[in-house]
Order: structure tokens, then C-alpha cells, then sequence
């Protein structure tokens, strides 16, 4: 049975919860009476445009959706572990995916950067790259088969 290895475990737990603390920052700042974001760069502008929303609902809500389901999923969900892993995997996929999106709408439509945005692009990516690497070198930690992860 497939384990995630607990200092990956640790390190999506710990960067979910950064990604968490920043997604509810923008959503706060954005809908606080004062914008006083800590920002030297277009956050406001980001966060307010026309495609700071999906169907109503605030980018920086989708944000804390994504990490509070990495969280979830990674701690205390009650699933089998392949499961588990496939769950992890695709959401980190859609994260990456809507994440270069949202990239560039910054450039090639809002023409301003979000600095805390940018931010949580660094831990999407990051996180990632720690599950890619993890099917790549095939658990060699737990001792877990190659091909046991072709999730």
C-alpha cells in the first residue's frame, strides 16, 4: 500500500497552510473597509478587476479552497492511500493549471502584479514539484514499487 512519506507529509501540510494564510489575507483585504494590504505593487488593482471574480465568487475564496482541500486531503481524510494520492495529485494539477492562468491574466490583460499572488504561485508550484518528484524517485523511502504510483 502506498504511504506518502512523512516529510512530504509535513511539507505540503506546512506550505498549504502558508498558501491558506495568504489566500485569507487577499480575501480580507479585498473586502475590508481600508485595503490596507502590505503590497508595493498592483494587488488592489489585481484583486478588483474584472477578473478578480469567477461567477461572483473572489479568486482569493477559490485560494482558500484549494489549500483547506490540500490539507484536508493530505492530514485527515479517510481514504485508502492510492486514493488519497490521485486526489492530491489532481487537485495540485488543477491548482497548477488555473495558477498559470491567473499568471496571465496579470500580464497580458490586468497589466499589474500582486506580489502575495505571486506568492502563492511559488507554493502551488512548489507543492507540485515535491509530488512530482515523489512519483519520479517512486517512494524509494518507503519502499514502495515504481509500479505501484501510475496514478
Amino acid at each position: 500500500m502506498l504511504a506518502l512519506v512523512e516529510r512530504e507529509r509535513q511539507i505540503i501540510a506546512g506550505l498549504s497552510t502558508v498558501g491558506l494564510m495568504i489566500s485569507a489575507y487577499l480575501w480580507y483585504s479585498q473586502h475590508s473597509a481600508s485595503l490596507s494590504m502590505m503590497c508595493t505593487t498592483g494587488c488592489g488593482e489585481v484583486l478588483n478587476s474584472a477578473y478578480g471574480y469567477i461567477a461572483g465568487i473572489p479568486i482569493s475564496v477559490l485560494g482558500i479552497v484549494f489549500y483547506l482541500s490540500l490539507l484536508i486531503l493530505n492530514s485527515v481524510m479517510p481514504l485508502p492511500t492510492q486514493r488519497k494520492l490521485l486526489l492530491i495529485n489532481l487537485t495540485l494539477g488543477v491548482g497548477v493549471l488555473f495558477t498559470i492562468y491567473l499568471r496571465y491574466l496579470e500580464f497580458f490583460r490586468i497589466h499589474k502584479i500582486c506580489q502575495w499572488c505571486w506568492g502563492s504561485a511559488v507554493i502551488v508550484f512548489v507543492l507540485a514539484f515535491i509530488r512530482v518528484m515523489a512519483i519520479v524517485n517512486g517512494y524509494r523511502d518507503s519502499g514502495t514499487d515504481r509500479e505501484e504510483l501510475s496514478l
